[in-house]
């Protein structure tokens, strides 16, 4: 995952909820590592970074965290019958990508409805633009979107695209903003949307209306965008605050001294999960796929997991 970069954060949080559940698995009779390797949410790194990791004999992967690094990893994952959990990755793509590829959060199938309806429905928004993140997390949110809005009677004025750690999205904004939108869909990272509300209030569109995803819930994002005058929503799943989601987020502030980030929790389910699956069945990958097939309301510090 990404320990490197600008959202190192979001892989420093999984990694530390990885390593928690790990410990908690880890017995006299079994003891799991967990190592880790930087992508920066890359897929040419993410693909160095699995290579590296095979060649050390890892049969078992937690991650890629982000959607474009696994969907790069899985097809030599699925080729040398390696198991993969993401405990983040969303892109719709993801459920189709092998058979030894698993992840445990929601698609972005149910988060671009979500954001669809809530934009049309609640907010009361016929005319919306679009500025994505020129990845695999954001074209899958934007597709989504866009087929849900439109759906509903909605009508997309401009669909716009911005690269990865864009540090000048101007000329899309222009757009959007002589597009005759009124409102934006804003699928991107934390960094891209810092620049995006700083940009959108020197172009004079600082009461517009913006709808992003759960990759800007965050303090650092909360910070930047605190003077911005229009209204931000950012859309993520629900916290689980069960008995095993308060006591997970209880420990890691005590472990960690801050709160969890986001998937944080994910990222410890899905070490309790594989290190569940060793026991039972071995370290034979076909038989931890097989294993996890048969997982059914599995109470994570997440939420409940079927497979």
């Amino acid at each position: 995952g990404p320990m490197s970069g600008d959202i190192a954060w979001l892989g420093e949080g999984i990694s530390n909820g990885i390593k928690m559940g790990a410990a908690d698995e880890t017995t006299e009779d079994w003891i799991f590592e967990v190592v880790v390797e930087d992508d920066q949410c890359d897929p040419k790194s993410a693909v160095n970074a699995f290579n590296k990791l095979k060649a050390e004999g890892v049969r078992i992967f937690a991650g890629p965290v982000c959607s474009s690094a696994l969907l790069a990893v899985a097809p030599l994952a699925e080729k040398d019958q390696i198991l993969i959990i993401s405990p983040s990755a969303t892109n719709p793509d993801i459920a189709d990508a092998g058979e030894y590829i698993f992840r445990t959060p929601p698609s972005d199938s149910f988060q671009g409805v979500v954001a669809a309806k809530l934009m049309f429905n609640d907010l009361g928004f016929k005319k919306v633009a679009i500025n994505a993140k020129n990845d695999a997390w954001g074209q899958g949110l934007l597709e989504v979107f866009t087929a849900e809005f439109t759906a509903l009677g909605g009508e997309i004025t401009t669909t716009e695209v911005h690269e990865p750690n864009a540090t000048d999205v101007k000329t899309q904004l222009t757009k959007i903003r002589n597009s005759g939108a009124e409102a934006l869909y804003a699928p991107t990272f934390g960094p891209e949307f810092m620049v995006m509300a700083k940009q959108m209030k020197e172009l004079g569109m600082g009461d517009w209306t913006v709808v992003g995803g759960d990759a800007i819930k965050g303090d650092e994002v909360a910070t930047a965008v605190q003077d911005y005058p229009g209204t931000i929503l950012a859309l993520a799943g629900k916290d689980n605050t069960d008995e095993q989601g308060a006591k997970f987020i209880e420990r890691y502030k005590v472990t960690y001294t801050k709160d969890p980030s986001t998937y944080a929790s994910e990222g410890y389910d899905v070490a309790r999960l594989l290190a569940q699956a060793v026991k039972a069945v071995g370290t034979d990958t076909a038989a931890i796929k097989t294993y996890l097939y048969s997982v059914k309301d599995y109470p994570g510090a997440s939420g409940t997991i079927t497979f």
